[in-house]
């Protein structure tokens, strides 16, 4: 409950009242969404569940989407989701320093499933996110992973930390990633990036590292670096 408190003073005597009053409070979740699309020859109806799988948290871990009678299931792990309670990895400890540091919100891993009509789900889509720890607390992701599916799968594994301390997660993931590996200054900001096909691309920030300036394809912000005759501290080298 939220109490308010109201403090009432008579200027001509000296005496004070203070009341209290409380203000029930409920945590409130989002369950269902129903849209209805209308045209001139129907009504196209979009249903949307969302599960809330893990009670240490208020984020949605599930959001089952039901679209002219084809069931999608979107499934997401938040750091809370993983066991931390044994880590050895460098994943794994980043992911025990998101929870330490109370950053709660970042979606380690989503897939995306197809239900047929036997009721057999099949993992269509999926991408994962491999962060590290930098100096200074600062957690950044370092590589993004896409499942690799030539067809959908019936393995729908979600990433995991094992009992050795290690973070876990689907062999269908394209070993090269998608994204990666990423380079971060030393407040944290991102400033180099390579993607899978290998593209590069960096960023200026300014403002006091508060915003980017700029962003450059086809070049490594050390190139950038001496163009610009700057001396800035690259997190990540390794």
């Amino acid at each position: 409950a939220l109490r308010t408190y109201h403090y009432y003073a008579d200027s001509e005597v000296l005496s004070a009242l203070v009341k209290y009053y409380d203000i029930p409070m409920a945590n409130v979740r989002k369950t269902l969404q129903i849209d209805s699309v209308f045209l001139n020859n129907g009504c196209i109806v979009q249903s949307e569940n969302y599960h809330y799988d893990n009670p240490a948290h208020n984020f949605v871990n599930r959001t089952v989407s039901n679209i002219d009678g084809e069931q999608v299931i979107v499934r997401k792990r938040y750091p809370l989701d993983y066991d931390t309670s044994t880590v050895a990895g460098t994943e794994a400890l980043a992911l025990k320093s998101l929870v330490a540091n109370h950053i709660l919100s970042p979606v380690v891993e989503q897939q995306v499933l197809k239900v047929k009509l036997d009721g057999s789900k099949h993992l269509v889509e999926g991408n994962v996110t491999r962060d590290k720890e930098y100096s200074g607390n600062a957690i950044r992701a370092q590589y993004i992973h896409k499942l690799h599916l030539p067809i959908p799968s019936l393995d729908t594994t979600m990433s995991r930390i094992d009992s050795n301390g290690n973070f876990i997660y689907h062999t269908l993931y394209n070993p090269s990633p998608e994204i990666g590996p990423n380079k971060y200054d030393l407040t944290g900001n991102l400033i180099e990036t390579i993607s899978r096909s290998g593209v590069i691309t960096a960023y200026i920030w300014g403002y006091d590292n508060s915003s980017p300036v700029a962003k450059i394809v086809d070049a490594g912000y050390s190139a950038i670096e001496g163009v610009l005759s700057a001396n800035f501290s690259l997190l990540g080298e390794d």
